[in-house]
């Protein structure tokens, strides 16, 4: 893909001959994937740059952002992968990644958690399962959550209702 900007236009020639897309696919491809890109650039950036010297920093929580998304493969048969990722807020960069295919749910499992870490996600990590995965780590979670999908018990063993609380 970076092959695509090289100054030399035989590099433009041989990106778009090996893949079969055209110069303006390319280009309308780059347009569609302009944030991925920006993140991928800030990533390489933020890596000159100093460790943040925050006052306190060894009581300061290692705040997490947790997401997945779908890359779909060009071709018949539309492959699918999913590409899971955890961001550091403190360290400005990205902190762990796993890419499992389109069947694979979005699931803490996928990363190590740390004690005393503080973990954001989305509706899709706001299962219970991953609520327990994040205390056996002793870390915290602010999560999302669908009430019918989140599954509750009391000491008695019965259910308790979210939308009822």
């Amino acid at each position: 893909m970076f092959w695509y900007f090289f100054p030399c236009p035989c590099c433009r020639y041989l990106c778009t001959w090996e893949s079969d897309i055209s110069d303006t696919s390319w280009r309308k491809h780059f347009q569609k994937a302009s944030c991925f890109l920006y993140e991928i650039l800030h990533y390489l950036l933020s890596s000159f740059l100093p460790e943040p010297d925050i006052p306190g920093s060894g009581r300061t929580k290692n705040v997490l952002l947790v997401d997945a998304c779908v890359v779909r493969q060009n071709g018949k048969k539309q492959e699918q992968q999913r590409i899971h990722m955890c961001y550091s807020l403190n360290q400005n960069r990205i902190y762990e990644v796993k890419v499992t295919d389109k069947h694979t749910a979005e699931s803490l499992t996928h990363f190590s958690l740390k004690k005393d870490d503080l973990v954001m996600e989305d509706a899709g990590y706001g299962t219970a399962h991953n609520y327990i995965y994040a205390q056996e780590h002793q870390a915290d979670v602010i999560l999302r959550i669908t009430p019918k999908n989140f599954c509750l018990y009391g000491t008695d063993g019965n259910k308790i209702s979210l939308v009822q609380l």
